[in-house]
């Protein structure tokens, strides 16, 4: 797997359930056991097919994983095909799952950076952004894609908020956290864009703590703090995003806000 890496996409495939066409993705995974890749592709575009003509939103996007996870197999354009059919599920798919798919979109390019990065350093800034095949593309214009993707995951915060993250619950790994499964579809995608943001330069310094004192406290005095006249755009970010979810989080993620 050196060759073409989507981390998350086999991450995430390996953990999917069989849950609707129960029969079928018994097949897929038998046949995938037995290295019958192409036999499972098509089984997986079965499914797929029939998901899509019910419109049924769950399994199109764990077809999605399949599907990415074989294309590494048998297409050495892998990696361009999967950010193509990536961008076309994004296009028809409901609020919600448009949230989850940004979300893994900007993964994947995450990824990518991670195992490319010194041959996107080298590269010439783009005139026109992010436009055309993501192979074309220099670091900066990946890191600003990236932060564009993870802000359009969060960006319509009272449809997320109404929906439930066990709704999607065969597409992600709970590993039998039952706290995980009562959190909101936008408490789970927050968290992802903090720890996103998290790792852009965001530490106070020894000698700012006394500034900053309200943002290592509690959580009540932390939401009393006026943010905007930091001057590092990225923290900004992150402190944001922790207000927004200060109400409901656990100790773990107070922690993980004062670290």
């Amino acid at each position: 797997m050196k060759k073409i890496t989507f981390l998350l996409l086999i991450l995430l495939s390996n953990t999917l359930t069989a849950q609707n066409h129960e029969k079928l993705w018994v097949d897929v995974i038998e046949n995938e056991n037995l290295g019958r890749i192409k036999t499972a592709n098509r089984k997986v575009e079965i499914i797929y097919k029939a998901a899509k003509a019910s419109n049924n939103e769950v399994e199109i996007i764990k077809c999605f994983f399949y599907k990415s996870k074989y294309l590494q197999i048998l297409d050495e354009n892998a990696q361009l095909k999967i950010i193509l059919n990536l961008k076309n599920e994004i296009k028809t798919a409901s609020t919600p799952s448009q949230s989850i798919l940004n979300y893994v979109y900007a993964k994947c390019l995450k990824d990518y950076i991670k195992n490319n990065g010194n041959k996107l350093y080298k590269r010439t800034k783009l005139e026109n952004g992010a436009d055309g095949n993501f192979l074309t593309w220099d670091s900066y214009t990946f890191n600003t894609k990236i932060d564009d993707l993870f802000d359009l995951s969060i960006k319509n915060e009272n449809n997320l908020k109404s929906i439930s993250l066990d709704k999607y619950e065969s597409i992600f790994d709970f590993i039998d956290n039952t706290d995980s499964k009562k959190q909101s579809l936008f408490d789970y995608l927050v968290k992802e864009c903090i720890e996103h943001y998290k790792s852009k330069d965001n530490y106070i310094y020894l000698n700012d703590k006394d500034k900053y004192q309200d943002l290592l406290g509690t959580d009540s005095e932390f939401l009393k703090t006026n943010i905007d006249s930091i001057n590092k755009v990225n923290l900004v970010k992150t402190l944001n995003l922790f207000k927004k979810i200060s109400n409901n989080i656990d100790d773990n993620l107070t922690l993980n806000r004062i670290e």
